[in-house]
């Protein structure tokens, strides 16, 4: 009997030290924004219509892999749903994506926009839009060597109609920049559409002034805001002001705003933007039943125009540039009853254009909202919202991946990042802590009972005794 107490005694000791002195099951950096550990339960791929939409992608600094996208429960097509950013990674030396993380959990169901950004520090910037009262433009950013959140910011707060749309970057000095569309008074003058800006120095606690960048012209919609660096830090920023492709240029040096300059003046939607090493703009649109392309020469203000792709419902461009300045584009057609991601690239030195590619091609339904990105290890990575009934569950959409590699031109296999139930921390925790409260109970239950049975065998054996 004194081995078993002592056997139990060192079993309950085992269990404190487990407890106390052990990490985290998954030992992932990003947290939640506001608490709410339960909701990654819902995840794609469970009984029933949960749906992944706006995915987008990121190489980072070190070429690991940052993938957001919202996710909801269809409740039901008429009324608003409820919309909650999820996050995964995967590290460079890595063959796994970290476990889904819940990053916001909006309080009403009005969370659009979502935007994000990894610095050189792996530090993570959000924007995102939601709406109370009125539409207002939040901003958040994952403090990586403190490992926690810093306080949400608003960035704009007018109490008047609101603000869409944020877009984010962060630059070597750690500068934060959102551009977003407005349709508050902020001019003073009438409620119209505007494109506003507004930044924060690294080494300042507060973010400076809002600036209007459309004050020039007037228009009855500016919409689709995107923004690069050039290699001097310059802010270039493209948008649809009407039906119009127009960009402006921030000067690093002085803050100032040179005027909108019209790269196309057709019926124009959905831009994006890159550099180039001599600073010259790439731009990507939608145009019509047209996948368009322009390259903007700073020197010589030369624009010249590329049909990328022509089709009947096309939509969503997406373009990015390699460390050789070949040209990637990704968008989205529709080819009878299907809908799937398609891809082209130019090359930069030749200035000639590859055959159109489909990504999606292990897709057997829709495939909408990609998002392209490249790292400095010449991998092309691809992520979409996807409708294939990959669980055999329902036509739900999830989240898909797929790479290229730049040198050998090969394509990986598919992996779909939101199959199955991913725990968060936070509740891998609570089932750690649950099973250990378990076994723990049990062990101090036998500790105790031990000796009660041990004293209750001596008294009967005392009592047999005299009995003899």
């Amino acid at each position: 009997m004194k081995s078993r107490i002592f056997f139990h005694f060192i079993l309950l000791i085992f269990l404190i030290f487990l407890t106390f002195f052990t990490p985290p099951i998954v030992n992932n950096k990003i947290g939640t924004i506001y608490e709410d550990p339960l909701s990654d339960i819902k995840t794609s791929g469970l009984a029933g219509r949960f749906e992944c939409y706006t995915p987008q992608v990121l190489a980072d600094f070190e070429n690991n892999i940052h993938t957001i996208w919202t996710f909801s429960e269809e409740y039901d097509i008429y009324i608003d749903q409820k919309f909650i950013l999820e996050y995964t990674k995967k590290p460079v030396n890595s063959t796994r994506w970290v476990d889904i993380k819940t990053l916001h959990t909006p309080t009403e169901d009005v969370f659009r926009d979502a935007d994000f950004v990894v610095d050189k520090k792996e530090n993570l910037h959000l924007v995102w839009r939601e709406s109370l009262e009125y539409r207002k433009v939040f901003y958040r950013c994952w403090n990586a060597s403190k490992n926690k959140w810093n306080p949400i910011e608003i960035i704009s707060d007018f109490k008047e109609p609101g603000s869409d749309e944020p877009k984010l970057l962060v630059d070597d000095s750690l500068t934060v920049h959102v551009v977003w569309s407005d349709w508050s008074n902020i001019s003073g003058e009438m409620y119209e559409p505007n494109l506003l800006y507004r930044c924060r120095y690294n080494n300042h606690e507060s973010w400076q002034p809002i600036e209007i960048l459309t004050l020039e012209t007037n228009a009855s919609s500016r919409k689709n805001p995107t923004m690069t660096f050039d290699n001097d830090l310059n802010i270039a920023v493209a948008w649809i002001e009407n039906t119009e492709l127009v960009f402006k240029l921030r000067y690093n040096n002085n803050g100032s705003w040179t005027n909108s300059s019209i790269i196309s003046g057709g019926n124009c939607e959905h831009p994006s933007i890159a550099c180039d090493a001599a600073n010259n703009l790439h731009f990507t649109w939608m145009e019509g039943s047209e996948v368009n392309y322009a390259k903007y020469i700073r020197n010589t203000k030369q624009i010249s125009h590329r049909k990328v792709f022509e089709g009947s419902h096309v939509n969503n461009p997406t373009m990015v540039l390699d460390q050789y300045e070949n040209v990637h584009i990704a968008w989205e057609w529709r080819l009878g009853n299907d809908i799937d991601i398609w891809y082209r690239y130019k090359n930069a030195a030749s200035e000639t254009w590859g055959n159109t590619e489909i990504v999606s091609k292990e897709s057997t339904s829709h495939s909408i909202n990609p998002s392209i990105s490249v790292g400095t290890n010449d991998i092309l990575h691809f992520v979409w919202s996807d409708a294939t009934d990959y669980n055999q569950v329902d036509y739900d959409y999830d989240i898909f991946y797929q790479s290229k590699n730049l040198t050998s031109g090969e394509w990986s296999t598919t992996i779909v990042l939101t199959s199955g139930i991913k725990y968060d921390t936070a509740v891998q925790q609570f089932i750690s802590i649950l099973v250990f409260c378990i076994l723990l109970g049990s062990s101090l239950v036998i500790l105790i009972i031990s000796p009660a049975i041990i004293i209750i065998r001596k008294r009967k054996n005392i009592i047999n005794k005299r009995n003899l």
